[in-house]
């Protein structure tokens, strides 16, 4: 059993901003299922109960349960785990869901062979893992990219033009496509803040305060009061071309995938070398006795667990996933649909699906327009 739900997207004509509404109906208490279990009965059931980027939960949920203290030898996932389940998720999106989004057909046969090499990964000897992912590594650069990976991590901003008008690799006619349905309007002026890798730590700290202090369910989270969005943008926000781009006034939607690349990129590196703890993809941190925090830097955003043991049970557990900040009220979503009014009816659902699709919730959503 997995925890479904739904993300309710509702523009109207009844005020002067659109009246936009971006509402989560997630089960967020689901995570209580996983209370009065012990560590070891929990950290099982948690890939099973949101088996959505499964290892990616499970190893928030091993790094909090060591945090807290609980020593459970040779459980949970690997380093090597979440990263491959990163890297197929990018995948996923741009050879089978954005190419439907764009009413173009899905690369299944490319995807299957990409997800065999993924799958063959942990079985691979050490002294064959850099052939192996070298093939994995050609196969992106002839059939996805159309270039080698140094080179497009080197771009400049000329150089990335030159590439998206001339290639005709996939992604180049994927970007080119979705580029011309957003049309030219690019960051709004009141676009949320991208959250950084610098206050991942402070923020998880005031998390931490609010479940240990009152043991909330936290639907709508804010940091020091203000919306942010998590995701391959926040991780690579600072790379020169990110930001030659934002410069440009690309458009956020634009901004997104092309850190997905980046982001592609970095994942495949770290998958050269049998990843070891400490590579910046996860962590965990020390809030007490029995009370650790997990982390873990998924494809969709930064993902959030925290756990109080007391005489080998758990008996508080609350995540805080990337949907409730990306898809928060006032957040990523929501700013980026305040242009919708522009749009001509029979292009509006297209947009907004290509909206959403780069945010990427962890569950399916579904749009209501009223117009005038």
């Amino acid at each position: 059993m997995s925890v479904e739900g739904v993300i309710d997207i509702s523009l109207g004509s009844t005020a002067a901003d659109g009246a936009i509404s971006v509402q989560s109906k997630r089960p967020l208490a689901a995570c209580r299922l996983l209370e009065q279990m012990s560590p070891l009965q929990a950290l099982e059931r948690v890939p099973v109960l949101f088996a959505l980027c499964g290892k990616s939960q499970q190893r928030a949920a091993l790094n909090a349960l060591q945090a807290a203290g609980v020593d459970i030898e040779g459980a949970g996932t690997t380093d090597e785990s979440i990263l491959s389940e990163a890297f197929h998720e990018y995948l996923w999106r741009f050879l089978i869901d954005l190419p439907k989004a764009l009413n173009s057909n899905p690369q299944l046969a490319l995807f299957s062979d990409v997800r065999q090499l993924l799958s063959q990964l942990p079985q691979i000897e050490a002294g064959q893992r850099q052939v192996f992912v070298s093939q994995l590594q050609e196969l992106i650069e002839q059939q996805i990219l159309g270039i080698q990976l140094d080179a497009w991590r080197c771009m400049d901003l000329a150089g990335f033009e030159q590439w998206l008008e001339s290639g005709d690799s996939i992604v180049c006619q994927l970007l080119k496509a979705v580029r011309a349905s957003l049309g030219n309007k690019g960051v709004a002026a009141d676009q949320v803040g991208l959250m950084r890798d610098a206050d991942i730590t402070d923020i998880m700290i005031d998390l931490a305060l609010e479940w240990e202090q009152n043991g909330d369910i936290i639907s709508t989270p804010q940091w020091r009061q203000q919306s942010l969005e998590t995701g391959a943008w926040s991780y690579h926000q600072h790379w020169a071309l990110m930001q030659s781009l934002s410069k440009s006034n690309y458009h956020p939607v634009m901004m997104r995938l092309i850190a997905r690349i980046a982001d592609m990129i970095e994942l495949l590196g770290l998958l050269s070398k049998r990843p070891q703890p400490g590579i910046g993809r996860s962590g965990g941190m020390i809030r007490g006795s029995g009370i650790g925090v997990g982390w873990v830097k998924t494809a969709r955003g930064l993902l959030v667990h925290h756990i109080m043991v007391e005489n080998e049970t758990v008996v508080q557990y609350r995540i805080l996933a990337p949907t409730e900040w990306n898809f928060h009220p006032q957040g990523a979503l929501a700013k980026s649909l305040t242009s919708w009014r522009e749009l001509e009816q029979q292009r509006l659902h297209g947009w907004i699906d290509l909206q959403v699709l780069s945010l990427d919730p962890c569950v399916q959503y579904q749009v209501e327009i009223e117009h005038a």
